[in-house]
């Protein structure tokens, strides 16, 4: 029995990033899983025991039409993403999905056209708009902080590549990836024109046979023009790798991982002449002493 004011859910996905989700969402007061969905009835039911929900099921489908379920969590491959949202955007039920929509632009067309006619919520898993370091570089850079924006750079990089099978279903590394910071791109600097873009696989052979790369860069030209570079990777030896800046004409901020807070501002200050009188040697002792010192508040 669902409580009055509680959000029903039914839960689809206990894959590579479902579990993550799922401890998330039982964190979260006011909501109540109600049905958990994987095709692997052992996941299934080892998210069930995760939850207390009512049932455990192997067809999404059967999942999103249960009565008692007011929105649906899809952590499903990508392939399938389209046809659940669909399906939980028929039934009346709010989204969220796990990005992308779909695999190709005219699918995902169709289901933003799907999702308006039918005027549900739904959101797709693009976290990083809402870490607190990115909104702080946001409220600055509106703020007008860094002058006019010039330059903007991302890189990401993860820690262990994924599974084969996996990476057959993804999309690919810019669809599933560097979409990311794609999205943080048009989040902090605006609409973009143009693209341009180079893949390798130098990491990995698996990713030869998904007819991936497992290595890429990307280069962008916003409508502001403003010039932009996305460096992506599938693997780092030295752990989870997110970095994020943003130049203008008077400042900068960087954002980084792991917590992807505010790591710094920097802005042109009336003691600018003072550091350019400092010898080399010194300066780069003086910055290393900051940065570290900036890593620990």
């Amino acid at each position: 029995m669902i409580k009055e004011n509680t959000i029903g859910v039914a839960f689809l996905g206990l894959g590579r990033m479902g579990e993550t989700h799922l401890r998330n969402l039982t964190a979260i007061s006011g909501v109540k899983v109600v049905v958990v969905a994987d095709p692997a009835r052992e996941r299934a039911e080892r998210g069930r025991a995760m939850t207390g929900a009512e049932l455990a099921l192997t067809e999404p489908e059967k999942a999103i039409e249960h009565p008692s379920v007011d929105a649906v969590i899809i952590v499903t491959p990508t392939n399938t993403h389209a046809r659940l949202i669909e399906v939980a955007a028929n039934a009346g039920k709010a989204v969220f999905s796990e990005k992308p929509i779909a695999l190709d632009l005219a699918e995902t067309e169709r289901i933003v056209q799907v999702v308006r006619e039918r005027k549900v919520p739904v959101q797709l898993g693009f976290m990083r708009r809402y870490d607190p370091g990115y909104a702080k570089a946001k409220a600055k850079i509106e703020a007008g902080e860094l002058g006019k924006l010039e330059t903007f750079r991302a890189l990401s990089r993860d820690t262990y590549p994924p599974s084969l099978e996996f990476l057959l279903g993804s999309g690919g590394l810019f669809l599933d990836m560097s979409v990311h910071d794609f999205d943080l791109a048009r989040f902090l600097v605006g609409e973009v024109d143009e693209v341009c873009a180079w893949g390798g696989v130098l990491i990995d052979e698996r990713f030869a046979q998904a007819n991936d790369a497992d290595t890429a860069f990307t280069l962008l030209k916003f409508k502001n023009g403003v010039l932009g570079v996305v460096e992506t990777s599938r693997h780092s030896n030295w752990g989870y790798d997110i970095r994020t800046e943003v130049a203008g004409s008077v400042g900068k901020v960087v954002v980084e991982a792991p917590q992807k807070r505010l790591c710094s501002l920097l802005r042109i200050s009336p003691q600018a002449t003072i550091i350019t009188r400092i010898s080399p040697t010194v300066l780069r002792r003086v910055t290393d002493c900051s940065w570290r010192l900036s890593l620990r508040r």
